[in-house]
């Protein structure tokens, strides 16, 4: 697992246009920044299986140098219900995503 070092500016074109980017926040029901969420990334390239990163004290996230396709983002946090979306890269762009997580009641 390795740790997020921080997303790219939101909109910013990623260099290489064979691969995309991925950057998001990881927000509770208030608007909150969620950290140390814990956010995994399933693609259907064998080479990007079992990515992870670590959310920012901002509850930010991002990962780059992804194969173009149809990405699975998870994420798990303590006191949460796991949080999840679909996000699609494109080669040479960054795609952006906000995961809302639930508190987990126990119930």
């Amino acid at each position: 697992m390795s740790d997020a070092t921080g997303p790219p500016q939101a909109g910013d074109h990623h260099p290489d246009t064979s691969t995309g980017a991925i950057a998001g926040t990881v927000q509770n029901a208030a608007g909150a920044p969620v950290e140390g969420a814990v956010v995994m990334f399933a693609a259907p390239s064998p080479a990007h299986r079992d990515i992870a990163a670590v959310t920012a004290a901002t509850g930010s996230f991002g990962l780059g140098n992804l194969a173009p396709g149809s990405y699975t983002v998870a994420v798990n946090a303590a006191g949460y219900r796991t949080g999840q979306a679909t996000v699609q890269v494109d080669g040479g762009r960054e795609a952006t995503v906000v995961i809302t997580m639930e508190r987990d009641d126990g119930g």
